[in-house]
């Protein structure tokens, strides 16, 4: 009698047990999920590609007589050595037109400015040809802003020429930069041998709103 009480505890407990055993394994038994969500993010880029596509005018030949002048050969103006003018001897009525192709390769969109820097000239002679020398951007069917390398400071700064937005294939304008030795009114004689060097700098800023 008392084997059997004893085996009646022990079948209890061990039942006890396999009951704890099963609330145990529910507890655990949740259905479970789980999501994740991936963020990529990629900064776009701006790349802007600058190219003389023409160059046409008058220019002082090898005789010293001012001749017309045409240059259609495209140059790549990110290159070492290109210019963007053809000037190796000027006279009163030298004047050459470039034709300038900005391209947006990028994924922003972006204003771009023209602006002429560092200008030299330190001699009587080459500040006399500095005040004669005119400079005149033209925007792509904008208005015309002309002055001379003297006013480039005032007038020849930051000129902005326009936008280029993004897109699968490249955008594209057109401008002009024109450099003059003005030849009406009084010429003045004491910019003979006078030399002045100057930069122009086409800048492209992210557009903003």
């Amino acid at each position: 009698m008392r084997l059997s009480r004893i085996k009646a505890v022990i079948l209890a407990a061990v039942i006890a047990l396999l009951s704890i055993s099963v609330l145990v394994a529910g507890t655990f038994a949740l259905f479970s999920d789980k999501t994740e969500t991936n963020v990529h993010l990629q900064a776009a880029t701006l790349d802007a590609k600058l190219y003389r596509t023409s160059v046409t005018g008058k220019r002082v030949d090898g005789n010293g007589v001012i001749v017309g002048y045409e240059d259609k050969t495209v140059v790549d103006l990110e290159q070492d050595g290109a210019a963007l003018f053809d000037f190796s001897n000027v006279l009163p009525g030298v004047e050459q037109e470039v034709t300038l192709k900005i391209e947006n390769h990028g994924t922003a969109a972006f204003d771009y400015f023209v602006s002429i820097v560092n200008v030299q000239a330190t001699s009587d002679a080459d500040k006399a040809l500095l005040s004669q020398i005119s400079i005149t951007f033209t925007p792509n069917g904008g208005q015309a802003v002309e002055f001379s390398l003297g006013e480039y400071i005032e007038k020849g700064q930051n000129v902005k020429f326009g936008t280029l937005t993004s897109g699968e294939t490249a955008t594209s304008a057109e401008f002009k930069i024109k450099a003059t030795f003005v030849d009406e009114g009084e010429i003045d004689n004491s910019a003979m041998g006078g030399k002045v060097v100057f930069d122009v700098c086409v800048e492209a800023l992210q557009a903003a709103q």
